[in-house]
């Protein structure tokens, strides 16, 4: 009898209650006497306005809710400073439907009035707590906002944590509201505490020298701690091409004297990477490139590569020994050994070239000292000549920029001076300087893009220059339009040589109309030359479009040689990054 009792009770509650439909009621929510974006947030935190369209919502629960919401419309309006809001509502059912109506008038908002900001202790006059004294988001006079006054107060909490502060703690921490006068005032205390110090810097166990490793550290033990300094280490750890992660942990609960031991995991990458890329050019053809890397030859943390990259006009044969120096991630010691074949529509050579480098990072630019040796076999056009040349340089590099790949803001700057002279292992003396610019910036909802290229050689016999060292224009870098290297001085029989001195420039507009997709206009103009008498720059103009990947972009242009008779059209294909 007892469990007929219970069955009866558990069937008699799965029937449902007659005024609770099996779908449920419409019921519209109106508010008005607000604005986006108060309104939207007053929405979104409506008990009524949740439950719309839930299956148990019936007219007991829809008149509940009713109830409840002008105090939650109050409550979502305070941490915005609206403390005497007033608000109208009303509810009613008509044709099986329910509206619910609410009337805000927000009321007069709650402004600052005393603003009491103190950080004491050590760390109290450092500049960062006065910065952000400075730029706390609430001031005198303001209306108040809750969510900024606890932003700033987590800010305040992140800085300390961020500069070595582990035992700051907050003394007073209130917002005190008096009304009717609408009137906040805001008391944010902070004592710092003692600034924690860098222990000891511990690395995982890898093949590589502990000496190297600690050259990729820019603070040491004792040093004030700063969570920049660990996050810098580990990026540039992470840029070596050594490990496949690293991890950089300040044991802060192991400190002892406020000393913060450091613990640096790392996990080594392959020791070997083999490349295989293929790609095509109009100036070039198709290519491929085949090529081995040796991450660390050794414990110093030397590397090695060699690369063999073959196309229609160039074989090149390249091997490369680095040395890091300090810091490990900028500064290097460079071997090469380059051999090279290459015959263009107006010049063959065969180039055998030793040297080495040493790059520094200075002041934000790349700086380059070298020294080549060359040997080469050229022809442009009279026959095989022979040159050898014993060429120091030196260059400076600056790349500035939002998105390496496919930017919209930045520029590069490269610059180089380099010479010979006959009295050391040369055919001829030179002295020769070089400047390439790019920038881009974003107008008119496109790209603007303008290039910049110009060169200038003194010798004594241009006749025993390399080709590999004169200047040429033309092509997908440089004038388009015109073939590769067609551009620049001729000989008796019409054969472009190459020149002394080289002017190119460029300006392009490109637009996306999609993630993808893109167009471009240009106009480029340039030439080689040996003197600015009768010096004439070639124009070409067109037209392309751009596709993105992943390691940048395609670039397909159509452009006319507008300085040739005829005004004959040439296709251009390229692909890659553009600075």
């Amino acid at each position: 009898m007892q469990a007929l009792a219970v069955l009866l009770f558990v069937v008699l509650l799965a029937v449902p209650d007659p005024l609770t439909a099996a779908e449920a009621p419409r019921l519209e929510v109106e508010i008005t006497g607000i604005e986006d974006p108060l309104k939207s947030t007053i929405r979104n935190a409506l008990s009524l306005e949740r439950e719309q369209g839930h299956p148990l919502l019936t007219r007991y629960r829809i008149q509940a809710l009713h109830q409840r919401t002008p105090e939650e419309i109050r409550n979502t309006l305070e941490p915005f400073g609206y403390y005497q809001a007033e608000i109208e509502s009303s509810l009613e059912q008509r044709n099986g439907a329910w509206y619910a109506r609410y009337h805000v008038t927000r009321g007069p908002p709650v402004t600052i009035g005393l603003l009491d900001l103190e950080v004491r202790g050590p760390g109290g006059s450092t500049e960062v707590f006065q910065r952000w004294r400075q730029t706390f988001p609430l001031q005198p006079g303001d209306r108040l906002q809750h969510g900024s006054y606890e932003r700033a107060k987590d800010d305040l909490l992140a800085i300390a944590r961020q500069y070595g502060y582990f035992e700051a703690r907050l003394s007073e921490s209130q917002v005190r509201v008096e009304l009717p006068e609408n009137r906040a005032d805001i008391t944010l205390h902070m004592n710092t505490g003692p600034r924690y110090r860098f222990g000891a810097i511990h690395f995982s166990e890898t093949p590589l020298r502990e000496s190297l490793l600690e050259r990729f550290t820019r603070f040491q033990s004792g040093e004030p701690f700063h969570a920049g300094a660990l996050l810098e280490l580990q990026r540039a750890l992470s840029d070596s091409d050594y490990f496949d992660r690293v991890d950089v942990i300040p044991l802060v609960e192991e400190a002892e004297e406020q000393r913060i031991p450091i613990d640096v995991r790392l996990e080594m990458q392959n020791r070997t990477r083999y490349a295989f890329g293929i790609g095509y050019g109009t100036d070039t053809g198709p290519r491929t490139t085949i090529g081995i890397d040796r991450r660390w030859q050794n414990s110093r943390g030397h590397k090695a590569g060699g690369r063999i990259i073959a196309s229609e006009i160039r074989t090149e044969l390249n091997f490369n020994y680095r040395i890091p120096l300090t810091p490990p991630t900028t500064d290097s010691l460079d071997f090469t050994a380059d051999y090279t074949e290459e015959t263009t529509d107006t010049s063959s050579r065969e180039t055998a070239l030793i040297g080495g480098a040493i790059t520094r990072m200075k002041r934000g630019w790349q700086q380059t000292l070298s020294l080549n040796y060359q040997e080469e076999t050229f022809d442009v056009g009279i026959g095989d000549e022979r040159a050898n040349m014993l060429v120091p340089g030196i260059g400076w590099q600056r790349v500035v920029v939002d998105d390496r790949l496919v930017p919209q803001h930045g520029w590069r700057l490269a610059a180089g001076l380099k010479g010979a002279s006959e009295s050391v292992l040369s055919s001829t003396n030179l002295a020769q300087a070089t400047i390439r610019g790019n920038y881009i910036t974003t107008t008119l909802g496109g790209r603007l893009i303008t290039r910049l290229e110009a060169g200038a050689s003194e010798t004594s016999n241009f006749d025993r220059l390399p080709v590999s060292l004169r200047f040429f224009a033309g092509g997908d870098s440089s004038v388009r339009g015109y073939g590769y290297q067609t551009l620049g001085p001729e000989n008796s029989e019409g054969d472009v040589i190459g020149g002394k001195h080289l002017l190119v420039g460029s300006v392009e507009y490109d637009y996306f109309w999609s993630d993808n997709w893109g167009a471009a206009l240009f106009v480029d103009q340039g030439n080689a030359f040996n003197s600015t008498s009768g010096f004439e720059l070639s124009q070409g103009a067109g037209v392309g479009v751009r596709y993105k990947l992943p390691f940048g972009l395609i670039r397909v242009d159509v452009a006319s040689a507008v300085s040739e008779s005829g005004n004959p059209w040439r296709l251009h294909i390229n692909i890659g990054p553009e600075l």
